[in-house]
């Protein structure tokens, strides 16, 4: 992150990342051959 605040985002993401992984509200996927997963700015 290229911004003046870019710690509290840092943070902010973090913390919902181990709120995801806290809560088992997401898994990570196998994608299937030949497939690409979709890209993401995190």
């Amino acid at each position: 992150l290229n911004r003046p605040d870019a710690k509290e985002w840092l943070k902010a993401i973090n913390e919902e990342l181990a709120s995801h992984h806290e809560n088992q509200s997401w898994e990570p996927a196998v994608l299937p051959p030949h497939k690409k997963a979709i890209k993401s700015k995190w």
